[in-house]
């Protein structure tokens, strides 16, 4: 039910909190990668 919700989604506290930030690629690139390996 949780994901037939309407709601924006940022990380922008979870970096200003933790002092967190993704390192590598991103997602779509991930996935390309699978779709040819």
């Amino acid at each position: 039910m949780f994901a037939g919700f309407d709601m924006r989604a940022s990380s922008a506290l979870t970096l200003q909190a933790l002092g967190w930030a993704p390192t590598g690629q991103g997602l779509i690139t991930d996935l390309e990668q699978l779709q040819d390996a």
